[in-house]
């Protein structure tokens, strides 16, 4: 890590242990604990009644309240192999809602890209040629609409080696590169009013990253100086949503100085 990223990930640490004080939404927690551990952190720093109040808030569907929620811990519980088969369970309880294949917060909610992305960047068992087919649907009807959308829509590609190859994926990164701002930064689009954030920057630079070289003048390294020149003295960025916000920030800054 860098000093950078070092102070970052301090701090979202010592935000889970508040979270744990404060008995803050489990779902919160199980998220933040899961992007540490996309940054890298061992599973010997979480807690084990916390681990094993995760698997004791599981349904008997085998859901963790909503589809955001039981995505996340799907992945979390993957570091853990003495609760593959909760996991599993979580993973059939996603697979039964054949009604919905794009995925919304929850069973009900409307089609949403970030949250079937999400799933399927994270989750191998889950993808499935119709429900990438339903993605890239959904997306091209919102085409060029949102900066973060874009970028899920392209973790998601990733992980299809055959789709990586398609029109549609490459159109897609060449319009996110177009909405850089000036400063290296994104916002959810070029000349949004609220500016470039953490978020929206965090987020392109997971998605550029599986697709582009990083050089000194790259788009990934302008991003990723974004991201350091924004950096507040505890570590994170000022952002409404603090920790989603510093926890992709947190993995992007990694991202870039593993390469």
């Amino acid at each position: 890590m860098s000093v950078y990223s070092d102070k970052a990930f301090m701090c979202l640490y010592k935000m889970t242990q508040e979270m744990r004080k404060k008995d803050l939404e489990l779902g919160r927690q199980i998220k933040l604990f899961s992007q540490l551990l996309l940054a890298g952190m061992s599973t010997k720093s979480i807690p084990k009644a916390f681990i094993e109040k995760v698997v004791s808030s599981q349904r008997d569907d085998g859901g963790f309240v909503g589809n955001t929620d039981t995505i996340w811990t799907i992945y979390f519980l993957s570091h853990f192999e003495e609760f593959e088969q909760n996991r599993l369970k979580a993973i059939e309880r996603l697979k039964s809602q054949k009604e919905n294949l794009i995925r919304g917060r929850t069973k009900r909610d409307i089609a949403r890209i970030p949250v079937t992305g999400i799933l399927l960047y994270l989750i191998p068992e889950l993808r499935s040629e119709e429900k990438y087919n339903e993605l890239k649907k959904l997306w091209e009807s919102e085409k060029n609409s949102l900066t973060y959308k874009a970028a899920y829509f392209l973790m998601a590609a990733s992980k299809k080696p055959t789709l990586r190859k398609e029109k549609i994926v490459h159109d897609t990164l060449l319009w996110l590169l177009t909405q850089q701002e000036d400063n290296g930064g994104f916002a959810p689009w070029k000349g949004h009013p609220v500016g470039s954030n953490v978020y929206c920057t965090g987020i392109a630079i997971i998605a550029l990253i599986e697709y582009l070289n990083i050089d000194y003048d790259s788009p990934i390294r302008k991003a990723y100086n974004f991201l350091v020149n924004t950096q507040i003295t505890n570590g994170l960025w000022p952002y409404h949503e603090i920790e989603d916000g510093g926890a992709w920030g947190l993995r992007a800054l990694i991202e870039v100085e593993k390469k």
